[in-house]
């Protein structure tokens, strides 16, 4: 029987373009440091499904990340990589090496869209990643005593 492990995040640091702010690069307990992307829940891809829900039953929902930005974690040795949810405080992590596994992963490549332009995506659908909910906060003030 396997025992769960609880890594704790001991230091973080804002990884950002520009003056915006994309994720962190948290450090582990264990000395591992991993990347975080920022995004919001209805930031999951639906793969055109009405809705996250759909998405999910039909395989189809998942977190997409700019190769870019994968590129450069490979470049660093980063192994471990995944999505802190800003508005649920959910987390999914995942393994790098899956963002590159075409069996897994597919590729858009948004380059020119917008009038910014875009980028290539990779996205990996939510079954590949393991998550953890976040807290909820309460407030004792809203709460009926």
């Amino acid at each position: 029987m396997h025992e769960a492990v609880t890594l704790e995040i001991v230091s973080e640091t804002e990884v950002k373009k520009g003056r915006r702010l994309y994720g962190h690069m948290a450090t582990l307990d264990d000395g591992r440091v991993i990347y975080l992307a920022r995004r919001k829940h209805a930031q999951i891809f639906r793969g055109g499904r009405s809705s996250i829900s759909e998405g999910m039953t039909d395989g189809e929902a998942a977190w997409a990340l700019d190769e870019i930005t994968l590129y450069g974690l490979r470049a660093k040795g980063i192994q471990i990589v995944g999505v802190r949810v800003i508005d649920t405080g959910d987390v999914y992590l995942t393994r790098l090496a899956f963002f590159f596994d075409l069996k897994k992963a597919n590729i858009k490549d948004y380059t020119g869209i917008g009038a910014k332009g875009g980028t290539r995506q990779r996205y990996l659908p939510l079954q590949h990643f393991v998550f953890r909910r976040g807290e909820v906060a309460l407030d004792d003030r809203k709460i009926g005593t």
